[in-house]
């Protein structure tokens, strides 16, 4: 696997994780089962902003080459 996509793979489950556990923490006076529902939402959301921002600030800048017409 390439290392550059190992990188945005891993802050992308950093940001899952940040998003689950703020939610759990935050969340005290709702029953179990939304303060679940409403961490794998946040955890969805952290993994997909934290990929895309590891993946703009990754060394390979091909995609913002503008190329000639």
């Amino acid at each position: 696997m390439n290392p550059e996509l190992k990188r945005i793979l891993k802050w992308a489950v950093v940001g899952a994780i940040a998003g689950f556990l703020t939610v759990i923490l935050v969340s005290k006076g709702m029953p179990m089962g939304h303060r679940i529902t409403c961490g794998l939402m946040a955890a969805g959301g952290g993994l997909i902003v934290f990929a895309m921002v590891a993946a703009n600030f990754s060394k390979d800048h091909e995609s913002h080459e503008s190329t000639p017409h």
